[in-house]
């Protein structure tokens, strides 16, 4: 029942500005003293850092080529760019430091779709008012650009169904990914619509890892529509006006570096499109544009992978140490671009499935810290479970729960099953308790100080705590973190508890400012001419922390705007 995706998702530093030291003269017939620091000043944020500043431009080249659009990136966003653009004869290619397609996870929202339609799912069914608005307003703080969530939402159903085309026709298929869903709660901060698109084949019918099916597909279908993809290829810089980093006229090329180390030149008549992902490798970018972010990264191993560039890491092998450097964010900053109006960025964290009932949250029922104390409302979802853990002692909590929560606490469902599959029957739950018990991933016990000991936590606060939350629940209401009452199940006989995993950090959402038409913006929000950017990077689609409520925006929008944006590039370029 602990199962994550990093379990099963196969696809694939610098330091901060320091502080300076004043120097101090050491003499023989008086004590050495220690430097002073000196702290920063606003000035020091508010100034340039290095990773803002263009490097030498670039202009010896091995080889030229010339097409009409360029996309840098062979993710998600980029190959529906591209494979849009192809598809409407606009001549594109891809260049990419990827040897091959890349993605992660496998969750793609959408409003509608035929795939929806056939579940018997109605297009009024989705409140998109009421769900819309508390994602925009209340978990986004008001702070994101309504317009781009307004072309999302009327756009989606027409992206999924593209998409949809060119799976189907390579012997893929989709199906809708279970969620967290609760007729009798709708309003519950769990709760979601069943709109995330899994693709799936014969082999692998396990919902929200099959991105790799779409990705795959998408290439061969750029192929087949002319497309030429040239990997190995890290691009270093965009020449604007024919000057590399220059910062007038039109945005009319890339500058990449090849497999053997030269330099080549990819001019484009029509447009630039910079679909490179996100900065979380870059500790500067973090500090400035994410500084919520830096903890979760591991900067020692960020620092072991550094060792590569990693342009093939869809899924990063050790997701504590970030994903991508900002190459793109930093190329759009040389050439004029301005960032996203919203500070700060969107991180992107997973909280623990310790014992969830469902696919996309945490234990509903009790929640400890390191200390034995409660300390949150534990019906959240995943990214809000996941910083509320985060401000633990050590970042460590513990759930704890009784034999009757499996009945309790039904209906159970889990990561991976389809939207409308049964539910998990209560006895093959405890099953599964009892596997990871023999496993020592959960512990067992017939009294609760035989369980605090087990998991090291302090006896009396913990049996406090228990017989606070028994109380409460008996009550029938949560008079210290106001969990409302379907949630508030006893913990009796006998009792199980587990150490909840430290929280998956998975990418950091927003970049590059960017109308509603993809294009990349300068700092008086006029569009850059010839450059625009799709996927992750782009700014002010999300802010504060991506919540997962509306499951699976993230690729949602990547499909979404990749495809609009190589419609639009077709039809207006």
């Amino acid at each position: 029942m602990s199962i994550t995706r990093s379990q099963f998702v196969k696809g694939a530093a610098t330091g901060i500005v320091g502080t300076g030291l004043a120097a101090a003269t050491a003499w023989a017939d008086e004590p050495t003293q220690a430097p002073a620091a000196r702290g920063m000043t606003a000035a020091d944020w508010e100034g340039t850092w290095s990773f803002e500043i263009a490097p030498e431009p670039i202009t010896d080249f091995a080889q030229t080529y010339e097409t009409e659009l360029i996309v840098v990136g062979e993710g998600y966003s980029g190959l529906c760019c591209a494979c849009s653009a192809a598809q409407r004869g606009v001549k594109t290619m891809i260049v990419t430091g990827s040897t091959a397609p890349t993605c992660r996870g496998g969750s793609n929202n959408a409003t509608y779709s035929r795939v929806m339609e056939a579940a018997g799912i109605a297009r009024e069914d989705f409140d998109i008012e009421n769900v819309y608005q508390e994602e925009m307003i209340t978990a986004n703080s008001g702070r994101v650009d309504m317009t781009k969530w307004s072309r999302y939402a009327n756009s989606s159903e027409e992206a999924m169904n593209w998409i949809l085309d060119i799976v189907e026709a390579r012997g893929y298929s989709a199906c809708l990914e279970g969620c967290n869903t609760d007729p009798d709660d709708p309003r519950s901060p769990t709760t979601m619509f069943p709109a995330s698109h899994c693709f799936i084949s014969e082999d692998l019918t396990f919902a929200g890892i099959g991105q790799i099916f779409a990705v795959n597909s998408l290439e061969d279908e750029f192929k087949q529509n002319g497309g030429e993809v040239f990997n190995g290829h890290v691009a270093r810089q965009l020449t604007r006006g024919g000057v590399a980093n220059g910062t007038e006229g039109r945005v009319d090329g890339v500058i990449a570096q090849n497999p053997d180390g030269d330099y080549v030149l990819f001019k484009a008549t029509r447009a630039v499109v910079l679909a490179t992902g996100d900065f979380s490798r870059d500790r500067d970018m973090l500090a400035k544009y994410c500084p919520q972010a830096i903890e979760f990264v591991d900067w020692d191993k960020a620092a072991y992978w550094d060792e590569e560039e990693g342009y093939d890491y869809g899924l990063h092998p050790d997701e504590s140490a970030g994903l991508y450097h900002g190459d793109g964010h930093k190329m759009g900053l040389w050439v004029g671009a301005a960032w996203q109006h919203t500070n700060p960025c969107a991180m992107n964290v997973q909280g623990s499935w310790v014992c969830s009932t469902q696919p996309y949250g945490s234990h509903r029922g009790l929640v400890v810290n390191n200390r034995g104390i409660r300390y949150s409302n534990e019906d959240a979802n995943a990214g809000f479970v996941a910083q509320a853990q985060h401000m633990q002692p050590d970042r460590q909590s513990c759930c704890i729960w009784g034999l009757n929560y499996a009945e309790d606490a039904a209906p159970w469902h889990s990561f991976g099953q389809h939207h409308g599959d049964d539910a998990i029957a209560p006895e093959a739950v405890v099953a599964g308790w009892d596997e990871n018990v023999e496993a020592g991933l959960y512990f067992k016990a017939d009294t609760i100080e035989e369980l605090a000991e087990a998991l090291s936590l302090p006896v009396e606060q913990t049996v406090a705590t228990v017989n606070r939350y028994n109380e409460l629940c008996d009550g029938g209401r949560d008079l210290d973190f106001f969990k409302k009452a379907r949630y508030m199940v006893r913990i009796d006989p006998p009792y199980y508890g587990a150490y909840n995993t430290l929280p998956q950090f998975f990418t950091v959402h927003g970049g590059l400012r960017t109308n509603t038409d993809m294009q990349v913006c300068d700092v008086n929000d006029n569009p850059i001419p010839g450059l625009y950017n799709v996927g992750t990077m782009v700014g002010d689609f999300f802010t504060n922390i991506y919540t997962f409520r509306i499951q699976g925006q993230s690729y949602g929008s990547c499909l979404t705007f990749g495809y609009l944006t190589g419609k639009y590039i077709a039809e207006n370029e």
